[in-house]
């Protein structure tokens, strides 16, 4: 008899950082670890929120620029800082990446965030410089 594991079970198995989707502007999947992070008790408290909700004010330009960007067809490597809001109001940095993915048919977006900053040494070399890709997208 075979074990199959569902992809929830997975990410939250194997995720000690937020992993989260989101479609149409909406939470559909976040990892415990990402509730948790959010001040959640549990995934079913975030799902259904724009993760917009969660990006202070002082961060809100900085997350809709790098959505921006995505949306036109460039995905930044280097994961960027921002400043959130958990549920309970408590402000936390987190250094959060994203990238655009297909879920259940339908154009996502990934993100993932890790609490706490990487600046000055901790900071990967890649990211010394703005890196970015075009994603490809056939013509209709």
């Amino acid at each position: 008899m075979t074990h199959r594991s569902t992809s929830t079970e997975v990410w939250d198995s194997l995720a000690l950082d937020l992993v989260s989707i989101q479609v149409e502007g909406q939470i559909v999947f976040i990892n415990k670890a990402g509730a948790k992070m959010l001040g959640a008790a549990a995934p079913e408290q975030i799902v259904g929120k724009s993760i917009l909700d969660f990006v202070h004010p002082d961060s809100q330009e900085i997350a809709i620029d790098r959505a921006r960007q995505m949306i036109n067809g460039d995905i930044v490597i280097c994961p960027g800082e921002e400043k959130w809001i958990r549920l309970d109001g408590k402000s936390i940095e987190v250094e959060v990446a994203a990238m655009p993915l297909v879920y259940q048919g339908r154009p996502a977006v990934q993100f993932i965030a890790r609490h706490g900053s990487l600046s000055g040494s901790r900071r990967p070399r890649y990211c010394s410089a703005a890196v970015r890709l075009r994603v490809y997208r056939p013509r209709e």
